[in-house]
């Protein structure tokens, strides 16, 4: 191996030790595929980068990074493209000049710059997608340029394997929506994310009353489906970004900012609730207790939790919440 080739390799390592940091902490699907796309640029010298998402029978070309527009949101057949083929046939590929292979479709390059380009599928074994880059001239990557993006692909197979796991064991299989793990995990986020834009922090607390006679007159199936509906409804009442869990069997908690909660008023969430939940019967009743934070407070998650909860029960006894029951007031941060 001569100096440059070595020098090319020891940077592609190093290239691909800092991206796999970066995938470790993307925050989502978006991130992750705006992360691989800057790294196949840099990895390959490339002058485009495309993250492509197999999306049943088309390619979907999810993400880019390029000098100029190449196809970012379309949809293409699987047999149509050099991205289905690379998946359908589970190799990488490398075009040097883009006219002389029968596999591209010259009408798809004729509006973009590219010239040469190559691709590798996402996950050897049934891949779920493609890394393509691209160059405005004809151009050979090297071996290590194609080493290094074959990896950073096999790199974004674990993150993405991983992203899912994680994901698993903070959903809870019954809702669809956060289990007590994933809501304190992401309730506190959600904290962290207030403080930084000087919001303040709303908590609501609700049980599901009436659930356990429910089940036993109507079964267990009947019980389940109301359950899924109170989280729709919690869903369609409050503002996307709050974070909502089922934390015990007929319990829920939602976290989010001062505008995430429609109100800090339990009747009128509690009339929200109703209103969007669907088949609703007179055997079954949601009450709920709400405590906040204001902006600039620091904000102990366990604490308004425990607030909330408190607020609840008095409800549920016919005491109106008292006035320490509907303002957090800690010390601590969560």
């Amino acid at each position: 191996m001569n100096t440059t080739s070595a020098d090319q390799s020891t940077s592609t390592l190093q290239e691909l030790v800092d991206v796999i940091s970066e995938l470790e902490g993307a925050s989502d699907r978006g991130e992750l595929q705006r992360i691989v796309c800057r790294a196949a640029r840099r990895i390959t010298e490339a002058d485009g980068a495309a993250y492509i998402v197999r999306d049943g029978k088309q390619c979907h070309y999810a993400e880019e990074d390029s000098e100029a527009p190449l196809w970012k949101g379309s949809f293409f057949p699987m047999g149509e493209c050099i991205s289905g083929w690379t998946m359908v046939y589970r190799q990488a590929v490398a075009v040097s000049d883009i006219v002389l292979d029968d596999r591209l479709r010259p009408q798809m390059y004729e509006p973009t710059y590219v010239q040469s380009m190559a691709m590798v599928p996402i996950r050897s074994t049934a891949p779920v997608g493609a890394i393509g880059v691209y160059w405005d001239r004809t151009h050979i990557p090297s071996k290590a340029q194609l080493s290094g993006l074959q990896a950073l692909a096999d790199a974004t197979a674990v993150a993405l394997e991983n992203a899912s796991l994680n994901a698993y064991v903070l959903i809870d299989s019954l809702s669809g929506l956060y289990n007590r793990r994933g809501f304190f995990a992401r309730g506190a986020e959600r904290v962290t994310a207030n403080s930084e834009c000087n919001l303040g922090t709303s908590l609501a607390f609700a049980s599901l009353e009436g659930i356990q006679q429910f089940n036993d007159e109507n079964g267990y199936e009947a019980g389940d489906d109301a359950i899924r509906r109170t989280g729709v409804a919690l869903q369609s009442a409050c503002a996307s970004d709050a974070v909502i869990g089922r934390i015990a069997g007929n319990v829920f908690a939602v976290c989010g900012s001062e505008t995430s909660l429609p109100t800090e008023n339990a009747d009128e969430l509690e009339r929200m609730v109703a209103e969007t939940m669907p088949g609703s019967t007179e055997q079954l009743g949601l009450t709920i207790g709400v405590a906040s934070a204001p902006a600039g407070a620091a904000v102990d998650l366990d604490g308004l939790v425990a607030t909330a909860n408190r607020a609840m029960y008095e409800r549920r006894h016919g005491r109106p919440p008292s006035v320490e029951n509907q303002i957090a007031r800690s010390s601590s941060r969560h």
